[in-house]
């Protein structure tokens, strides 16, 4: 298979996947699994918004680390 095919292939599949299953309830590892197929193997608007949507997806988490790790530093503070 050359490589637009199989281009063509992952695309069509990644697709479906996003599509026709309930994409919340994909583990986060899935769901990013997708979002990197779309923006690696589509094109324009799709690949960008896919691109937009990981990066605040990653921050999102990050943000959420901070605010446990700042939660459990307050909480260790008053119970002292």
């Amino acid at each position: 298979m050359d490589e637009t095919a199989l281009r063509a292939a992952v695309l069509r599949v990644t697709k479906l996947a996003y599509r026709d299953r309930d994409f919340d309830a994909l583990s986060p590892q899935d769901q990013e699994a997708i979002l990197v197929c779309l923006i690696e193997y589509s094109a324009g608007n799709e690949s960008l918004l896919a691109e937009r949507s990981l990066y605040h997806r990653r921050e999102a988490a990050k943000h959420q680390l901070q605010l446990e790790a700042l939660i459990k530093g307050i909480g260790g503070k008053s119970e002292g």
